[in-house]
Formats: C-alpha cells, sequence, structure tokens
C-alpha cells in the first residue's frame, strides 16, 4: 500500500517545473559506469527553487536504483561531529559512517541542504571528509553561495567540481506553472510581468488565487 510519502514524492514529481537541462545532465552524470565528478554545487538565492530541485534529484536517483542520503544544514550542529551524527543516523546507526561508505556495494548520493548554514565545515569536507569517501559516492550541495575559492584554485577540485546557477523561471516555464495551478490565462502575462519568473513569488501568487473563492 502507498505511503503518504509515496504520494508527496508522485504529486511533487508531477507539479515539478522547469530545470529540465539540470535533470538531463543530473541523469547523464548518474547513468554512467562511474560519476564523472564528486560533487553537483547548486547556486541560488533563496526561493529560487534548490531545495524543489534538490528533491528532484533525489526521486531522479533513486528512481536509477541509486541509494540516497539528505542533510539538511538547519538541522545539524555545524560541526564534523554533528555532521557524522546526522550521516550516522542516515546509516541505521552505523557506528563509523565513512567506514559504512567505503564499504557500501551499491553507488550512492549524498545530499546537502541549505549549505549555507554549514560554511564552518566548508574546508573539513573538502580537505578532510570528501576525500576519504568512495569514488561511489556523489555529494549534492544546494546554497545561497557559490564554492569558495580554495575549491575553484584547487587544480584537483576544479575537475571534480560541478557548479549549477539556478536562474529565474523562462516565461514559458512560468506560463506552465501558472497554467498547472489553474491561473487564469488572461492573468498570466501581467504575472509574469510582476514576478519575473521568481518561483517563489509564482508560488505566492499559485497560493493566493487558491484561497480566493
Amino acid at each position: 500500500m502507498p505511503s503518504i510519502a509515496d504520494r508527496l514524492a508522485a504529486l511533487r514529481r508531477q507539479r515539478f517545473v522547469g530545470r529540465q537541462a539540470e535533470l538531463n545532465l543530473f541523469q547523464d552524470h548518474i547513468n554512467g559506469p562511474e560519476f564523472p565528478v564528486a560533487v553537483w554545487h547548486i547556486v541560488g538565492p533563496g526561493g529560487i527553487g534548490k531545495t524543489t530541485l534538490l528533491l528532484q534529484l533525489a526521486q531522479v536517483a533513486r528512481t536509477a536504483g541509486l541509494s540516497t542520503c539528505l542533510i539538511d544544514g538547519r538541522n545539524i550542529p555545524a560541526t564534523p561531529a554533528g555532521f557524522l551524527e546526522a550521516l550516522r543516523q542516515q546509516f541505521a546507526g552505523a557506528a563509523d559512517p565513512l567506514q559504512f561508505l567505503r564499504s557500501h556495494d551499491e553507488r550512492i548520493v549524498l545530499f546537502i541542504d541549505t549549505f549555507e548554514q554549514l560554511r564552518p565545515l566548508d574546508g573539513w569536507l573538502r580537505e578532510q571528509f570528501l576525500p576519504e569517501c568512495p569514488a561511489t559516492m556523489l555529494t549534492v550541495v544546494a546554497g545561497r553561495q557559490p564554492p569558495t575559492l580554495p575549491w575553484r584554485t584547487d587544480t584537483g577540485w576544479q575537475a571534480l567540481l560541478h557548479q549549477v546557477n539556478l536562474r529565474n523561471f523562462s516565461p514559458a516555464e512560468s506560463a506552465h506553472y501558472l497554467t498547472q495551478n489553474s491561473l487564469p490565462d488572461g492573468r498570466i502575462k501581467a504575472i509574469q510581468a510582476m514576478t519575473h519568473g521568481f518561483p517563489l513569488a509564482l508560488s505566492l501568487v499559485v497560493a493566493q488565487h487558491q484561497l480566493e473563492p
């Protein structure tokens, strides 16, 4: 019997709009015999849809048969111990998360949302944690700031880091989103002009419309 989580995932997948280039590239990256990069870094302001994309990528990974793990930077201490404890909980209480990852036969994707809350861990992740992880793990980070300079100047990480800069929806994507949520055709152009395709603004317009009698 489907769970509520299953229904939520199906609805999110059904109502997801845009980001097709990002989805296609991610699919390409996980379909190959090995991950071409070690880290995806999704960048954009609050309200641009980073979390929505992250959840969709996680669904794509699971559909492809990969294991997934999700950590939200808002919910854990920004310390190595706090991060490892969050992993330990995700891995059914594994005493050593790194050893669990190294002994894990299947490929796995680690998703880290709200990464700006974990900035104190930036150096530790880059210099200690991630280098110890197996090449069968892909890490997908979403945050408001781009990768720090050491990520972008290290000759190794330059080749193993892929940065995704999220933009506002195109007019076609905005129209699709509004039509999908039953906004009248006569209002769409005005809403597009008002919101400039900013996803959070569009979702607030839809929420207000749903409250109207």
